[in-house]
């Protein structure tokens, strides 16, 4: 799910679990958002992570009437009925939820733990905050920050200057050359070996 700038800073704030200031962005900007699918269904979401729960389900019933065959409204919509021990039709939305993506992982979670605790007062009590919260959709992932985007570019930038600066002062260093006092003349080179001259032998009797 795309947003735009505005709908971004809340989803951001909402995955760092600030969630008054998410709802906050939102509800001064309900106006401009009138009949958004995205406006509705993020501010469904938050109030479901927040603990509000009054005010996700109108936000996603809202949502749910401009697009009724996303599977993240209908978790959200199932989740909130299930709490409600509304099993009938928590069920109903998780099925619909399968029936577009068979392999959804919540649903299935969710169908598995109403099948195994088919007794209400069981699920009520398996129904901690906790285990409820892991059968809520997802926050919708802002996007990169423009100010991320700049830190990033300028981040690489350096390294790339770095990079070439040290590349450029390792090729222009001198190659390392012989001392003259080790060097060899053109002679010596040509007769590495003296064969001439008087040597001095000490020769001792080998037992």
């Amino acid at each position: 799910m795309k947003l735009d700038l505005l709908l971004s800073k809340a989803a951001r704030l909402a995955r760092s679990k600030k969630y008054e200031g998410a709802l906050k962005i939102l509800k001064d900007e309900e106006d401009r958002y009138y009949g958004s699918f995205k406006y509705y269904y993020l501010y469904g979401v938050i109030c479901l992570y927040s603990g509000a729960f009054v005010d996700a389900l109108a936000s996603f019933k809202q949502a749910y009437s401009i697009k009724m065959k996303d599977p993240y409204t209908l978790l959200g919509l199932a989740a909130l009925y299930l709490k409600r021990m509304n099993t009938v039709q928590a069920v109903d939305y998780y099925l619909d939820v399968q029936e577009m993506n068979p392999k959804n992982k919540i649903a299935k979670k969710a169908l598995a733990v109403i099948r195994k605790h088919s007794d209400p007062q069981e699920l009520s009590d398996w129904l901690t905050p906790e285990r409820l919260a892991k059968l809520f959709p997802p926050i919708p992932f802002p996007g990169v920050s423009v100010k991320t985007a700049v830190s990033c570019v300028l981040i690489l930038a350096i390294a790339l200057v770095l990079f070439l600066g040290i590349s450029f002062k390792i090729r222009s260093m001198p190659s390392p050359r012989p001392s003259a006092q080790f060097s060899l003349s053109a002679q010596e080179r040509s007769a590495p070996v003296e064969t001439g001259g008087s040597y001095m032998y000490n020769l001792q009797e080998i037992r």
